[in-house]
């Protein structure tokens, strides 16, 4: 049995779980990767019974390993919401990771930063909210933030 702190992504499957509660995967992120995904296979495609499998390649080509990788790559930005995933549309997604507060602590002369969260889902775009709501409050998304703007114990003191 999983906890509900806990949230898998199968990003193969598009199905999404928190503890033993399911989560839908935000309908746009999947439904780009399942198209970038068919893409990259289609052009490898060398035997099949469709009816046009003669203008198939008899050769299979090299296969986009790295095209791949990106293609998920750029499904786990676009759910978290980064300002590195490009829209259809030449526009960039929704992106998040300016929202900051800071609390000073003049005892110790140190600054506490607490990422935005409702400030986040607010701006987020209405089909991601459910599952940023969920992702949120896991350890993972924490890290990524940490890691996204460079935060360690030496800056944070500063």
């Amino acid at each position: 049995e999983v906890g509900h702190e806990v949230v898998c992504v199968d990003l193969d499957t598009g199905v999404v779980v928190q503890g033993e509660l399911p989560v839908d995967l935000p309908s746009p992120v999947w439904k780009t990767l399942h198209a970038t995904l068919r893409q990259c296979v289609k052009l490898h495609v060398t035997k099949s019974d469709h009816v046009f499998s003669h203008s198939f390649e008899r050769q299979p080509r090299e296969f986009p390993q790295r095209r791949v990788r990106l293609a998920f790559h750029d499904a786990v930005l676009a759910v978290i919401g980064s300002e590195d995933v490009a829209t259809s549309k030449g526009g960039v997604e929704d992106v998040h990771f300016g929202r900051f507060r800071y609390l000073w602590d003049d005892q110790y002369q140190d600054k506490m930063v607490f990422f935005d969260e409702a400030g986040y889902l607010a701006s987020s775009p209405v089909v991601m909210r459910p599952f940023r709501t969920c992702l949120i409050a896991t350890q993972a998304f924490s890290e990524y933030i940490v890691d996204h703007n460079g935060f360690t114990d030496d800056e944070a003191s500063n």
